[in-house]
């Protein structure tokens, strides 16, 4: 195989040895420099057996060490540059002494600072974000993992923080990634994949949801590119999409607490029914929201004080995509429908009191 071969070419030069059934490396005893593209200059001095001692490279049982296999893939995958946690620093003089031995050209090696949590424990494979599968599950981007990791550990020459990943390619440079740890922030995870979700064409973005819109269950109807479109700057990942946009195909109940918010407004279920009336007589729906200021200037209220119960009429809820929106893409009988069924909820309820 192709570690039997290259241990062999350790053995015929005298550079291994047998230690009671393991094999070891003869270490040459001098120092050893390696000039590291992110921590500089290291140095290991090999003169001090005690320090040093030959290490093992094949175990009795005949397997072969981390080191030897380690050295052996990079000269058979004639790698140019191994960039690889600080953690592993110490191990690169062994490595370079292993090169020499077998006649090859070593890589450009670069040491990057380890990732710490949040609270600045060391992260482990277990740990929120360190699974790369985890990502896609969650629904972010590839280009916002790669900007978000990228600024783990290095820092542009100015404030810029979001970067396309062309742009990242471009501006990247090891030379500039700093030598302190950095600690794993979730919420700036989130935070730079909204940027880059919003970055994305109505189209782009609708496409990236659609399969968690079909796990999810949902339809994707004639009108689904808008209703994506709606919420495209308020979420934060692509899981978010299904239940933002569910209310366009079918009406939840409303939640408890903005019923009892609502029905603090004795007049909501007439002035709601009033809208209702008042969108009926339009034949343009377009200006459909012209509805909302008839309205209010015949109760004698602002026109904003029938926002919120408009909203929750059309969507069941409190926040979620603008009124216009919500308005074009349920369309002027569903609108109405949808008002009218709040409106006599709010009247039955009230009553009942």
């Amino acid at each position: 195989g192709i570690y039997e071969r290259w241990f062999e070419k350790l053995r015929e030069s005298g550079r291994v040895y047998e230690d009671d059934g393991a094999w070891r490396f003869k270490f040459e005893r001098k120092p050893v420099t390696m000039k590291d593209l992110v921590c500089g200059e290291v140095t290991i001095d090999y003169r001090n057996e005690s320090n040093t001692p030959d290490m093992v490279i094949r175990r009795s049982d005949g397997s072969f060490v981390f080191h030897f296999v380690n050295v052996v893939d990079d000269i058979e995958m004639k790698l140019s540059h191994v960039i690889r946690g600080e953690d592993h620093l110490m191990n690169t003089p062994k490595h370079l002494q292993l090169f020499e031995a077998l006649e090859q050209k070593p890589p450009t090696y670069a040491h990057i600072p380890l990732i710490l949590n949040a609270d600045g424990s060391k992260m482990s494979k277990r740990d929120q974000g360190a699974a790369v599968h985890e990502y896609e599950e969650r629904g972010f981007l590839p280009s916002a993992v790669n900007n978000f990791i990228a600024l783990l550990g290095w820092s542009p020459k100015d404030d810029d923080e979001i970067f396309s990943t062309p742009e990242l390619v471009d501006r990247f440079s090891l030379e500039s990634v700093n030598r302190s740890p950095s600690r794993f922030d979730w919420d700036k995870c989130q935070w730079l994949n909204q940027q880059h979700l919003m970055a994305l064409s109505p189209a782009e973005f609708a496409a990236v949801a659609k399969p968690h819109i079909t796990q999810s269950g949902l339809a994707v109807t004639e009108d689904y590119e808008a209703m994506a479109a709606s919420v495209q700057e308020k979420v934060q990942t692509l899981t978010e999409v299904p239940e933002m946009i569910d209310f366009y195909l079918k009406l939840p109940p409303v939640d408890e607490e903005i019923m009892f918010k609502l029905r603090k407004n004795g007049d909501a279920p007439t002035q709601l029914g009033d809208l209702a009336t008042h969108m009926e007589n339009i034949t343009d729906w377009v200006q459909a929201k012209e509805s909302i200021a008839l309205t209010a200037e015949a109760h004698g209220i602002k026109p904003g004080k029938l926002m919120f119960p408009l909203r929750v009429a059309l969507s069941q809820r409190s926040g979620g995509p603008g009124l216009d929106e919500m308005l074009a893409i349920l369309g002027k009988e569903e609108s109405i429908r949808r008002i009218r069924i709040l409106s006599e909820q709010l009247a039955g309820s009230t009553e009942s009191q």
